[in-house]
């Protein structure tokens, strides 16, 4: 009974945590890391009782670890701020270590968090695209058409893309299946998820030639290895769905969120908070040389009052029709709170 009372307690702190921080995110456009520390040093006293009962040290720490990696990578890569990496490391402290039962072979169960945080951010965006798809149709084919001709990406070379992603699936796919065997197996759709975020990474992030031969060969080697010596020649097709739907839903949308990830003012419109795009960025700057300007297009690029003044000014200088791109920021700690309320229903944590 204690313990279910505990197990109670840390729900309802991790639900007031994620709810606080959705709301000072969507008001301020920030996650404050004292109410994040006022909320792990009451959840600690109800996590060490439960070591007690529930000698879970190990588990413990691979989920941490994992959360802790995980958090920072999506943060490096700019999928969200500084303070959603921090929140969901603080729910992964607090995940209760009664409900680690439910994930007797998991290395990490509060990678059920994660999960559902983007996939209820997946729906909102290919919803919000769709819309806006529909609403600004000739920006998005002008985006299509810049794919197809103008930048000399031609069919065959997109088809060559897509075909190195199923090759990069593929590929992880057997290694999860070495590693992880029998966890695999009972989670594919948990990996494939993982998978659609690493191919997303690659195909946005690295853009040096020589890495995407590199893992090329190496996808071409496993394949080799894993079905013309191992098995046969008539398995070398046998990908799953997911291997094949992946990279072209990933380039669907990677194409419909870059063109709608930027919205267009004039620098009379600018205000405090906002992120400018790189591009404006560096084009304001031969304007205004007393301030950096140049943005990563992250929370960490937000313009103070004095930079947003600096660059309403240029408005007096005959510039008041001057256009620039902001980043439209997606405040993500409401979806961090969703995906938490789901794994309650789901009766995950």
């Amino acid at each position: 009974m204690i313990e279910a009372l505990s197990t109670h307690l840390l729900q309802l702190l991790t639900f007031v945590a994620a709810t606080i921080s959705t709301v000072t995110d969507s008001l301020n456009g920030k996650i404050y890391n004292r109410i994040l520390m006022i909320i792990l040093f009451i959840g600690l006293p109800l996590i060490f009782f439960q070591f007690k009962i529930n000698d879970n040290t190990c588990q413990f720490s691979t989920n941490i670890v994992f959360a802790v990696i995980l958090s920072l990578l999506l943060y490096s890569f700019k999928v969200w701020a500084a303070g959603d990496a921090k929140l969901m490391i603080l729910l992964a402290v607090l995940f209760p270590l009664e409900s680690y039962g439910k994930y007797s072979n998991a290395v990490f169960p509060s990678f059920t968090l994660f999960i559902l945080t983007f996939a209820t951010a997946f729906v909102y965006i290919v919803g919000e695209s769709i819309i806006l798809s529909f609403k600004n149709f000739n920006l998005l084919y002008s985006s299509l058409s810049i794919i197809t001709r103008e930048s000399g990406v031609h069919i065959k070379q997109l088809l060559g893309s897509l075909s190195f992603g199923m090759l990069i699936i593929y590929f992880l796919n057997n290694c999860y299946g070495i590693i992880f065997n029998d966890i695999y197996f009972l989670n594919i759709y948990i990996f494939n998820a993982f998978n659609f975020f690493i191919l997303l990474i690659i195909y946005s992030y690295i853009k040096n030639k020589k890495i995407y031969f590199l893992l090329l060969l190496i996808a071409m080697s496993d394949v080799i290895i894993s079905k013309l010596i191992v098995n046969n020649l008539g398995l070398l097709l046998n990908f799953d769905i997911f291997t094949i739907l992946l990279p072209v839903i990933v380039f669907i949308l990677k194409v419909i969120s870059d063109t709608f990830n930027y919205e267009e003012i004039t620098i009379s419109e600018v205000e405090k908070g906002m992120v400018l795009s790189t591009t404006s960025s560096i084009v304001l700057s031969r304007y205004i040389k007393d301030i950096l300007l140049i943005s990563d297009e992250t929370t960490k690029s937000r313009l103070t009052a004095e930079q947003a003044e600096n660059i309403k000014k240029l408005s007096y200088k005959g510039k008041q029709e001057m256009k620039i791109k902001i980043v439209r920021l997606m405040p993500f700690a409401i979806f961090i709170l969703i995906g938490l309320i789901l794994a309650f229903i789901f009766g995950k944590v």
